[in-house]
């Protein structure tokens, strides 16, 4: 399982996509190219996950919260909101979603 460490500040390129950090690259096990970009709920960042630690962290969530609670649902659509998952390209590059850039 990885879990990413730090802050790496990344460029869009014209087709909004960024340059796969080097320092993330290292800290990543095995052959993984499937991420989730998430906004951050409180600060204006995106935070990746990988899609083995989102899966994780989102079993945990669930197992913690009643579906039959509003406040719990409501939650959940703001926890999932602004969400994507993503793909590494052959050049190690993330296309990030237009709705998630505003």
């Amino acid at each position: 399982m990885t879990n990413f460490v730090g802050d790496h500040p990344c460029k869009l390129d014209g087709k909004s996509r960024i340059l796969f950090p080097a320092a993330l690259k290292k800290q990543m096990e095995g052959d993984n190219d499937r991420f989730v970009v998430k906004k951050d709920l409180f600060e204006n960042c995106l935070v990746l996950y990988t899609l083995q630690e989102w899966e994780r962290q989102n079993q945990q969530i669930r197992q913690k919260i009643n579906t039959f609670n509003k406040e719990h649902n409501a939650f959940l659509r703001g926890f999932y909101r602004g969400t994507a998952e993503v793909i590494l390209d052959s050049s190690s590059r993330l296309l990030i979603p237009k709705r998630l850039l505003d």
